[in-house]
Parts: structure tokens; C-alpha cells; sequence
């Protein structure tokens, strides 16, 4: 059979990127209208199929992490407004703990005994402290003991950390990571961590030996200086320490079980 160069149409459907591209068909003259009809029906549906997309992935990158940027701000702020708060040796310091079994009180009190042991012995560093540091947040951080977190000027200590440990190791703490917060707050943005590490180990080490009782502290400090570069100051998944922190959120919370369940499908 010949093919009729009059007959000849040429379809032109969407765009490659979108799934289409172009479909030629030879059609002769002969068949009637419907036949050419259901052929170029037949042709577009056996076309190889555009890869399925979800709703996410729709969105452009920089508009997800738009939304993520603000919705994590929205959620930082709401916790802020829900902690309790009390001033502390001129520190502003905010507890968030919606487990039952830490008492608000008993975690105010430790962090007060850790700051009076800093202004007493080493009152130099509460005054730095008091400068470059907006808060000292006590609230579950399954990452460390303690953190410094730039953006918000806060020093976060772990609630299960506060809660058991002695005040003496809180101050070392508070110590810690009020150098972390020297660094920042002088401008210096240092690409050797472990040097800064180590900076914050010997203030340890510096007031460990100044207080009665820092045994612990002294050998904890004097430890961790002797460690190897990668090992003083390993480098922290964040995204999975967030995760982490979400399962402690949603297991402390008084929702049922099938609730909870639900959520961490959902991490």
C-alpha cells in the first residue's frame, strides 16, 4: 500500500519535558474519518507515559524552603511563647519540658546552682555570657548536653542532662558553650572547629580547677583535649538530630497511641 503524501498528518502534541513530543502519522487517503480518528487516539495512548509527580514535588525548591524556613520560625517562636521563663544572674533563662516527670522548679534550681558557681569563681565569663547570650533554653536536645545555636543567640541544655547531672558539670556546660558564643559574637567564622573545640575544653579545664567538688570536670576536660582532631569535634547530623527530636516530642506527648503512631510515619 502507498502511502499518500496528502494523507500524511503530523501531530504535534506537548512538549517533550512535559511528556509529549511530536507523532507522525501516514494515513491514506482511503479510511474514513473515524479510523484516522481512533489511529490517532491509539497513537497518543501508546506513547510512553510521563513519570507521575507529587504535589511536592511540583513546588520549586526555593519556595519548599521558604515555607519550611517559616513554618520551623512560627514553631521556635510558639515554643518560646509557651516556655516558662525566670531571670537568672542577669541570664534570661526559659524552660520547655511537657513531660511530667521533670519538675519546672527543680530544673530552674540547677541551672540557678550552675550560674552562681560561674559568677562566683569565674564571674569574667557570666559577664561575656550575659552579652552574647540571648537565653539558656532547657528543653529535650537528644543531639549533646548542651548547644549554641548562632541565629538565635541561644545556649539550649538538654533537660534529662539538667535534671541528672550535677551543677557543677552544668557549669561546665554554661562555660562551653558561652565560648562558642564569644567566637561567634567577636565575628570570627572559623573553619577549624577543632581549634575552637579545644578553646572551649580549656576554659573547662580552667574552671573546673577554680571550683570545690570539679574533679569530674578537670578529667572530663583533660580527656577530651587529648583526642584527635575528628574526635574532639565530630561533625553533627542536624537533620538527623531533628528527627530525633520530633520521636522525643511526640512519645512525651499526651496524645493516644494511634496519634502517635500516625506522626512518626509522617517524620
Amino acid at each position: 500500500m502507498s502511502r499518500n503524501p496528502i494523507g500524511r498528518l503530523i501531530f504535534r502534541f506537548l512538549p517533550a519535558s512535559l511528556g509529549g513530543g511530536t507523532t507522525t502519522l501516514y494515513l491514506n487517503a482511503g479510511p474514513p474519518a473515524g479510523h484516522l480518528i481512533r489511529r490517532a487516539f491509539v497513537t497518543l495512548i501508546d506513547r510512553p507515559a510521563a513519570p507521575a509527580r507529587s504535589a511536592a514535588a511540583m513546588i520549586p525548591v526555593f519556595l519548599r524552603d521558604a515555607i519550611r524556613r517559616r513554618v520551623h520560625s512560627f514553631g521556635h517562636r510558639l515554643l518560646l511563647r509557651l516556655s516558662e521563663r525566670r531571670t537568672i544572674a542577669g541570664v534570661l533563662v526559659l524552660v520547655t519540658e511537657p513531660r511530667q516527670d521533670f519538675d519546672t522548679e527543680h530544673l530552674f534550681a540547677k541551672v540557678a546552682g550552675a550560674l552562681a558557681l560561674v559568677e562566683r569563681y569565674k564571674p569574667m565569663r557570666l559577664r561575656r555570657l550575659q552579652k552574647d547570650v540571648e537565653r539558656i533554653w532547657v528543653r529535650r536536645h537528644p543531639a549533646c548536653r548542651a548547644a549554641f545555636f548562632h541565629a538565635s543567640r541561644s545556649c539550649v541544655l538538654d533537660s534529662y542532662f539538667v535534671d541528672t547531672f550535677p551543677v557543677e558539670a552544668i557549669g561546665s556546660s554554661i562555660v562551653h558553650e558561652g565560648v562558642h558564643a564569644r567566637v561567634r559574637a567577636a565575628g570570627v567564622r572559623t573553619h577549624a572547629p577543632a581549634k575552637e573545640e579545644r578553646l572551649c575544653r580549656r576554659a573547662e579545664l580552667r574552671y573546673g580547677l577554680a571550683i570545690p567538688g570539679g574533679e569530674s570536670v578537670v578529667a572530663r576536660a583533660r580527656a577530651s583535649l587529648e583526642l584527635a582532631d575528628d574526635e574532639i569535634a565530630p561533625r553533627v547530623d542536624w537533620a538527623e538530630e531533628r528527627r530525633q527530636r520530633r520521636r522525643m516530642q511526640i512519645e512525651d506527648s499526651g496524645f493516644p497511641r494511634w496519634m502517635k503512631r500516625w506522626l512518626e510515619r509522617r517524620l
